[in-house]
């Protein structure tokens, strides 16, 4: 085989790589995105509304939401800690800020490897 040739299959396999996580990093930005929305919305509930909540994919449940300023946060290992709605629209906006750079570099990793393709 060709230098050349292991050279375009070493190119095709680093862009296909990057692609796949180029669909990861939007996926997962699309998340914070939704989970900022979601959070904006909570913090217009007046207290004690009625909500349904997911148990499952496509079962609800009826409550009542009693704090809608504050909400718990997973912190790993199975500990939670209460962080009121700003404080974690605050580190998903940060988590946000660091997706859209990570999109945007492989998006110029990806032009890159294309462009060599070409050649």
């Amino acid at each position: 085989m060709k230098n050349t040739e292991l050279r375009e299959k070493e190119y095709f396999s680093l862009l296909n790589q990057l692609e796949e996580e180029h669909y990861q990093a939007i996926n997962n930005l699309d998340e914070v995105n939704y989970s900022i929305y979601c959070l904006e919305e909570l913090k217009k509930i007046d207290k004690e509304s009625s909500i349904l909540f997911p148990v499952l994919n496509g079962i609800l449940i009826e409550g009542k939401i009693k704090k809608a300023r504050e909400v718990k946060v997973n912190v790993g290992a199975g500990v939670m800690t209460t962080k009121s709605v700003d404080e974690v629209i605050s580190m998903l906006k940060a988590k946000q800020k660091e997706l859209k750079a990570r999109v945007n570099k492989i998006k110029v990793q990806i032009d890159n490897i294309t462009r060599l393709i070409q050649k």
